[in-house]
């Protein structure tokens, strides 16, 4: 069974009476605007037998107004869901008689017009997310607010690379992928075409500039002398004498991080 079979036949299905306690009240302002007006209206009307004044006849019409309105919308709202009276005028009770074929249209229109794969794969279509990632990143403010969070994750993930659990797991990871990665000529024709681009020297430029702001940090030399002590650690615990000596001196270590 189709869903808007499916859909039909709960439409279709009488719906449970309420017990009394259960029913919503209903809103009774609109009769009592109504009988309001009709009342206004003949009141106006016996008052101008007795005198005609000008403001009576205003005051009569607006009341003859009111009171046609409010007769035309009770009779449409009420048409919609019963007979007015309990008369059986045509066109009448639409919503109760037509109820399934309300519904059923209802759900043709939403699975062919609106959530149709058609309608959906146009829309998305449309959609670039590769432009709106380019638009929001050529604001140099969003690359800043950008910038601070993946600098301090980057850093994160760099001190706890630095445990031997974390860095075999690294090491093995990567030679799996190096040895998937296909080198042959091919590769050389998709290299030679990225570094002739147009883009390729944007890149490269932006990559040098990333690495001369972090040069030019005043944390960056901190971090590379932290960075190196723990090397020396890391080489120490693994059972080596000379170059956890060497990485140790400052001499050494002032060297190592001027030329980086």
């Amino acid at each position: 069974m189709s869903r808007s079979a499916e859909t039909l036949d709960a439409a279709t299905t009488p719906a449970p009476v309420l017990a009394p306690a259960a029913r919503p009240r209903r809103n009774h302002v609109g009769t009592i605007s109504l009988v309001c007006a009709i009342l206004g209206m003949i009141a106006a009307r016996v008052a101008l037998t007795v005198m005609d004044e000008p403001w009576l006849r205003i005051l009569a019409a607006g009341f003859e107004a009111a009171t046609v309105g409010g007769l035309a919308d009770w009779f449409a709202v009420t048409a919609l869901f019963r007979h007015p009276l309990g008369l059986p005028i045509p066109h009448t009770a639409i919503i109760v008689e037509r109820r399934a074929k309300i519904i059923e249209s209802i759900v043709q229109v939403v699975e062919n017009d609106w959530l149709s794969p058609g309608v959906i794969g146009a829309r998305l279509a449309k959609v670039a997310p590769s432009t709106l990632i380019v638009d929001w990143l050529s604001t140099p403010e969003h690359v800043a607010r950008l910038s601070a969070p993946l600098r301090d994750l980057l850093r994160g993930l760099a001190r706890m690379l630095t445990a031997e659990e974390t860095a075999r797991f690294v090491e093995s990871a990567l030679e799996r992928q190096l040895r998937e990665v296909p080198i042959d000529a091919s590769a050389g024709r998709w290299l030679a075409a990225a570094i002739e681009s147009e883009s390729a020297g944007t890149t490269f430029e932006a990559f040098a500039s990333s690495l001369a702001n972090l040069a030019s940090r005043p944390t960056t030399r901190a971090d590379l002398h932290w960075w190196l002590d723990r090397s020396a650690e890391t080489l120490r615990a693994g059972g080596k004498r000379f170059m956890p000596f060497v990485l140790r001196r400052k001499s050494v270590q002032r060297k190592l991080v001027e030329t980086a």
